[in-house]
């Protein structure tokens, strides 16, 4: 599959983005978005199933940890990983949900960033390469605002996220049938085995005309 590149590029200062396309500008995040921590909350609280009291999602830094009955975001919000080897996961999380304090909340100007697009963006750009290299990484929230972002028109950003909703949706769904086919081929193998080496089948015949 390709796609046509845009007409002209320039360059964009940042070195892990390389060109961008000459009508794309290029934003500091801290001048439309706003960071802070999650807060912290006992394990006592977490339930790992979803019930009629608990339907609240609780989010880490890892993504899902299970649920609980309160909130501490009651909009959509951008969630990053903030500590640990995995550090700079991002999440997009509608609310009611409550985030720990083992990751970032990021709040946009949606009239800016789209976030389809932003969430997509930030993955590509990998944010565990800015945390701290120590025995605990850590990404702190200066970091985060401190990134400078590709930022096409709303409307283009758009396109793109719903371009991507829908092809990466394609994908998913072919790579679960070639899995599927994996694990069937596995299967078989492992019962080709133990059938022929516990004498389940007889395979002198299959030698001797392979021979």
């Amino acid at each position: 599959m390709s796609f046509p590149r845009y007409p002209k590029y320039k360059k964009s200062g940042v070195e892990w983005l390389g060109n961008v396309p000459e009508g794309w500008e290029l934003l500091p995040l801290r001048w439309y978005g706003r960071c802070s921590s999650g807060e912290s909350i006992s394990s006592e609280e977490v339930s790992l199933v979803s019930s009629e009291t608990q339907t609240n999602p609780v989010i880490g830094g890892n993504g899902l940890m299970g649920y609980c009955d309160k909130f501490n975001v009651n909009n959509p919000v951008l969630v990053v990983g903030r500590v640990g080897a995995l550090c700079g996961n991002v999440h997009y999380v509608q609310g009611p949900a409550w985030i720990t304090d083992n990751a970032l909340i990021l709040i946009v100007n949606q009239s800016v960033f789209y976030h389809g697009y932003l969430v997509e963006l930030l993955r590509t750009r990998n944010l565990n390469d800015i945390a701290s290299k120590t025995a605990q990484p850590l990404i702190t929230g200066t970091q985060l605002r401190d990134q400078r972002l590709p930022c096409p028109k709303l409307s283009e950003q758009q396109s793109i996220a719903n371009l991507l909703d829908r092809d990466t949706a394609r994908i998913d769904a072919l790579i679960e049938k070639v899995q599927s086919a994996i694990d069937k081929l596995k299967e078989y193998r492992t019962a080709l085995i133990s059938a022929a080496v516990t004498g389940k089948i007889d395979v002198r015949k299959e030698v001797k005309d392979a021979l």
